[in-house]
């Protein structure tokens, strides 16, 4: 052994085996990213580390914002995106226009609990098994002494047919919501006809079918098809 040759410096190796051990370590937990760049020269392994986090905390921000970004415009679109909510369904709402009625926009602009303005499945199961080729539906007309309707809407020819009242009934009262009434008997007497507003109904006979109810606040009436005309019964 050539005692001149000069021995390696370990204390330079050690202290870059520190360097390049701290700097590795700086890196965050479940990044998946490493580093085998040692400390510039001048810069102490602390500072290098405190730029390593420093950088991953900015780039970290940077992608978060993105999915927050995109979340904004959605939302921002979702408001601007226009609305449109109608007082009757666009079938029974096309079958009003072809009458040249429109439905009621402001049905529901008042307080209180109201029912519906339509009801589906008007007629009786036998004629209408499940519900979607009849249907009763207010609309209103251009000004008149009579200005709203009370229309029965039929789907199927073979239930037209059936049906032999008329399918429209004029009305001058401001409407209340609609139901049906299936199975409550109520004497005819106690109605009138809708075109012979002083004449009652016929006594001893006996509500058999769908009655038509529509009410507001304790005020309304009834409606019965009876033997091809109408018969009202006013409600206080």
């Amino acid at each position: 052994m050539n005692p001149m040759r000069r021995q390696p410096n370990k204390r330079l190796k050690l202290a870059g085996a520190l360097v390049l051990r701290e700097a590795v370590g700086s890196c965050p937990a479940g990044t998946g990213r490493s580093s085998t760049t040692l400390a510039p020269a001048g810069n102490s392994p602390a500072a290098y580390a405190r730029s390593v986090r420093q950088h991953s905390t900015s780039e970290t921000a940077v992608n978060s914002q993105g999915p927050l970004a995109l979340l904004s415009l959605l939302v921002i679109g979702a408001m601007a995106s226009p609305v449109q909510n109608g007082v009757l369904p666009e079938t029974l709402r096309e079958d009003a226009q072809h009458r040249g009625c429109s439905e009621i926009a402001d049905f529901y602009d008042r307080p209180g609990r109201i029912d519906p303005a339509y009801v589906f499945g008007y007629l009786d199961s036998k004629l209408d098994q499940f519900g979607d080729n009849s249907a009763i539906y207010w609309c209103q007309r251009p000004p008149a002494a009579e200005r709203y309707l009370l229309v029965v809407w039929l789907s199927d020819s073979a239930v037209a047919n059936a049906f032999k009242c008329p399918r429209t009934i004029a009305w001058r009262n401001y409407p209340g919501g609609l139901r049906v009434s299936r199975h409550e008997r109520l004497a005819l007497s106690d109605f009138w006809y809708r075109d012979d507003p002083k004449r009652h109904g016929p006594s001893g006979a006996m509500t058999d079918g769908p009655v038509i109810e529509t009410e507001y606040d304790g005020v309304g009436a009834r409606f019965f098809c009876h033997a091809g005309t109408w018969l009202v019964q006013q409600l206080h």
